[in-house]
């Protein structure tokens, strides 16, 4: 009776990590986020785009090393520059229909950031030692400075606060 259920047991996770592996080929959770045709081409302008950036970088380092005269570098960054401005230009004009079917999306954001900016941001309390007033590392057990053994307390106490 061991052996069966040792077997069956065996068997099932067999079949459960196979289905598993075969999950994205089965059409899983990627499946279902799938991208409109209008994102798609906006992923692979942008690659296009780095493409482009990459050639650029690459043709101004052949030159600063000596490897271009003058007059074909000029020639060949006119050319990559034209293609990275019509990458560009496209890009724009795809982004600007994406935008066109959902009017409300660049409200939506703008409201998002003036959010986002409203809340500032915790001011960092930098932990001192209590023997020489050197700054020490969060969760330290002796100071950097004099060796001098810290507390628990990893911050220096906020003026005005409870207890002053």
């Amino acid at each position: 009776m061991d052996q069966l259920l040792l077997i069956i047991a065996s068997v099932a996770l067999v079949g459960l990590t196979v289905l598993w592996i075969l999950r994205p080929l089965l059409g899983g959770a990627e499946a279902s986020r799938e991208r409109s045709r209008e994102e798609r081409d906006l992923a692979e302008l942008a690659l296009q785009h780095e493409a482009s950036l990459k050639s650029l970088r690459d043709l101004d380092t052949d030159f600063m090393a000596g490897k271009l005269d003058a007059a074909d570098y000029q020639t060949q960054r006119g050319v990559l520059l034209a293609e990275g401005v019509a990458i560009l230009q496209r890009i724009d004009s795809l982004r600007a229909r994406l935008t066109a079917s959902d009017p409300d999306l660049d409200k939506r954001i703008e409201e998002a950031v003036k959010a986002r900016r409203a809340v500032p941001e915790p001011a960092a309390v930098k932990p001192v030692c209590p023997a020489c007033g050197a700054a020490v590392r969060v969760g330290a057990r002796f100071c950097d400075q004099c060796g001098a053994a810290l507390t628990v307390v990893t911050a220096t106490p906020v003026p005005g606060g409870k207890g002053s």
